[in-house]
């Protein structure tokens, strides 16, 4: 949900007439997030080949869990680039959702272990799962690829803050009745 031009939440904004009010910084591309672990410190670049190919340079024994996690983390977004999540289409078809089907309700955690990462390497991966409120172990590894891709495509800020967001996207919404409609190019 990209917040910068031509994103899905500037795209929703804009229709709102609240594309000024709610603007939007990029974080730094180098390394919008850091994870600072004893004898580590780890910047999240904003593009998820960059943070594949950096976390590959930071833990150079992992290359290949690395490459193979991040392959079923490109297989499912392939998977579902384009669809709009639809429960009647998914299941009328899941062998088009294979790998989605196969590794996006299990935890975070199970996904890690089931690839053998290292702890270190799970700490930095696991960095961004509190941001949906649950821990890895509780969080479905569907919902960490869409946190994670979703900051790679997407790591912004609003200028004003968030109290100013959420103030301006409340009042928006008492007046429209909460309803918002979005397209996915």
């Amino acid at each position: 949900m990209a917040c910068g031009p031509g994103g899905v939440v500037n795209e929703w904004l804009t229709a709102l007439d609240l594309d000024e009010e709610v603007a939007f910084n990029a974080l730094d591309p180098d390394g919008y997030d850091r994870i600072e672990l004893p004898g580590l410190s780890f910047r999240i670049p904003h593009d998820a080949h960059r943070l594949q190919e950096a976390l590959g340079q930071a833990f150079p024994d992992e290359r290949q869990k690395i490459d193979a996690l991040f392959a079923v983390l490109f297989e499912i977004e392939s998977e579902l680039e384009g669809h709009v999540f639809d429960a009647k289409h998914f299941l009328s078809d899941p062998l088009q959702f294979k790998t989605t089907v196969l590794y996006g309700p299990w935890s975070v955690t199970r996904v890690f272990d089931h690839f053998e990462l290292s702890e270190p390497l799970k700490a930095v991966l696991a960095g961004q799962c509190g941001d949906i409120g649950l821990p890895p172990g509780d969080e479905p590894f569907f919902c960490f690829k869409s946190v994670l891709f979703g900051y790679c495509e997407s790591a912004h800020f609003p200028k004003k803050g968030m109290a100013t967001s959420s103030i301006a996207w409340s009042t928006t919404s008492a007046g429209t009745a909460g309803t918002c409609t979005s397209r996915r190019r």
